[in-house]
């Protein structure tokens, strides 16, 4: 994006919902208006900030989408091994069997093919900040 903007380049940029320091330190204010999707929300319901919080505290940096998915992800693991043993097909339907589950990273469910059905929305760079996008 800096180079683009180096060379005359005024395009929009999109981005695959990567987040992070990094971006907005290399890319500087080139980075402003950069658009992409995201799934996950730190301020959308009760038990997101609760994560979001202890994660900040913890790291002393604000999590992401890997870092709440991950987080759910070991707790469903967990939570479907104590509930049916650690037989690798029993834990795989109990998780097939996920259904609006309220976790850090959102209300999500797990279809039949073991992909997380979640909704999604737009994300955007604005005075250097990420910051969900408004129309």
């Amino acid at each position: 994006m800096k180079q683009a903007r180096e060379l005359g380049i005024n395009a929009q940029f999109y981005n695959i919902g990567v987040e992070g320091p990094d971006l907005l330190q290399l890319a500087g204010s080139a980075a402003e208006g950069l658009l992409y999707p995201y799934s996950y929300d730190s301020g959308k319901s009760e038990r997101t900030r609760r994560f979001y919080d202890a994660y900040a505290a913890r790291f002393n940096d604000e999590p992401d989408t890997v870092a709440a998915n991950v987080y759910d992800a070991a707790f469903l693991i967990a939570d479907c091994i104590e509930k049916v043993g650690n037989e690798v097909e029993d834990v795989k339907q109990c998780l097939y069997e996920t259904d609006n589950f309220n976790g850090a990273s959102g209300i999500f469910s797990i279809d039949e093919n073991g992909d997380a059905v979640k909704g999604i929305f737009f994300k955007t760079v604005k005075n250097g900040r990420f910051v969900r996008y408004e129309q």
